[in-house]
């Protein structure tokens, strides 16, 4: 495996909010320059998806927002511009061209304005790509995300559509919630729920209902990992109602008493 793979492999899991200690830890244990390397690796992670800050507005970047010019495309602002990606900061922004901006257009990224605000708690920040920017649809992207290194714990939503004027098709949802206090947990979720027939004025609707039916169905699988397969590990393992201080733990225990005779 060639170190771009393994570099790639480690940036394109990097955990919400965490990419900035990834990337230095790369650093750090890799003894070679890999500035080429890593920025190759950043490239596509933010082909796949990411936020950056435009004048001080959290903006979506995908591949979906970019132009024949491979800038992305704020469509919001009707500005384009580059990413450093050893900063993740816009750069060389320019005007883009507006004519995208129907009627119907407005219609529908105020409807997702108003949905944002009154559904996503935390930060947040979607796109609304128009049909003719390399595809003949819509495509609609939210991204919601709570970073809170404070009390160990990262997490973001990303859920893309594409509305054709009658129905969500090609919808894709995806959560990441990482919890690293007295421990290391990580809940990755990828659902891809069936397309729904809507017309403009209910998409927004529809997206509430996908998202919803989304989030209880990742509740009752979380529920259902508690009830059943973590309380019959729990069963197998012997309870002592005290953390087990694992650097001390070798010869206390009957595992570690036969590792340390061996």
């Amino acid at each position: 495996m060639s170190l771009q793979t393994i570099i790639n492999d480690f940036i394109a899991d990097a955990p919400p909010g965490e990419l900035q200690e990834v990337t230095n830890n790369i650093k750090a244990i890799v003894d070679e320059p890999i500035k080429h390397e890593l920025a190759a690796a950043l490239e596509t992670y933010n082909a796949r998806g990411n936020v950056v800050l435009l004048n001080g507005k959290a903006t979506i970047i995908s591949q979906h927002t970019q132009s024949s010019t491979q800038k992305y495309v704020d469509f919001s602002t009707g500005k384009q511009f580059n990413v450093d990606v050893h900063t993740m900061q816009a750069i060389d922004v320019e005007d883009f061209d507006t004519d995208y901006r129907t009627a119907d257009y407005e219609l529908l990224e105020g409807k997702l304005a108003t949905y944002l605000a009154q559904h996503y708690p935390s930060e947040a920040a979607f796109t609304v790509v128009p049909p003719g920017f390399g595809g003949e649809a819509y495509t609609i992207i939210i991204n919601g995300w709570k970073h809170n290194p404070a009390n160990f714990y990262n997490g973001s939503w990303c859920s893309l559509y594409t509305f054709d004027g009658s129905a969500l098709r090609d919808i894709d949802v995806k959560l990441d919630i990482h919890y690293y206090e007295d421990g290391n947990v990580r809940l990755k979720s990828h659902l891809e729920p069936e397309a729904v027939s809507v017309g403009l004025q209910g998409v927004v609707t529809a997206i509430s209902k996908v998202e919803n039916d989304v989030e209880l169905e990742i509740i009752t699988k979380v529920n259902g990992l508690n009830e059943t397969v973590f309380k019959n590990l729990r069963r197998l393992l012997p309870i002592t109602r005290a953390k087990i201080q694992w650097g001390k733990a070798m010869g206390n225990y009957k595992l570690g008493k036969d590792v340390v005779n061996e």
